[in-house]
């Protein structure tokens, strides 16, 4: 990622983050806990990542390095389960005023609402971050009910 795009989507993901934040803060009366069916199971937050497959001055993450990353780090820190599917992400270049398109990877997963469940999330966004030189990893979270 070019340093203005780098910019771009850190703002982006800081927004994302504060708002998340904000939605996941909510323990009203009203909040998720009592309003989860006891049939839907209990509260969760689902948590998604957007992983860029593009590296800044190498090309792509392969196949293989894909792989190896879901083996020897996504695995482990989620063995109860997690979804990854393909998507195009784009984003609009501040230099150019052009939207510039990349192949993405979104990570899924459902966890309790816990500090342990942010520290696993927030290792596998660094250890991408770190593996694939990326400057930011995206995050949404959404309060849900559910259960496995």
């Amino acid at each position: 990622m070019t340093l203005p795009r780098q910019s771009a989507l850190l703002a982006f993901c800081c927004a994302s983050a504060l708002a998340g934040c904000a939605l996941v803060s909510d323990a009203g009366p009203n909040s998720i806990a009592e309003r989860c069916p006891v049939s839907s199971g209990g509260p969760l937050l689902v948590f998604e990542l957007f992983l860029s497959r593009s590296i800044p001055r190498y090309g792509d993450v392969t196949d293989s390095e894909w792989d190896a990353f879901i083996d020897q780090v996504v695995t482990p820190a989620l063995p109860q389960g997690f979804t990854v599917y393909d998507a195009a992400g784009g984003w609009m270049s501040p230099i150019s005023r052009k939207t510039l398109h990349e192949r993405t990877k979104v990570l899924m997963t459902a966890l309790p609402d816990s500090p342990a469940s942010f520290a696993t999330i927030n290792r596998i966004r660094n250890d991408y971050r770190v593996m694939f030189r990326q400057q930011v990893v995206g995050i949404t979270v959404t309060r849900a009910c559910g259960g496995f």
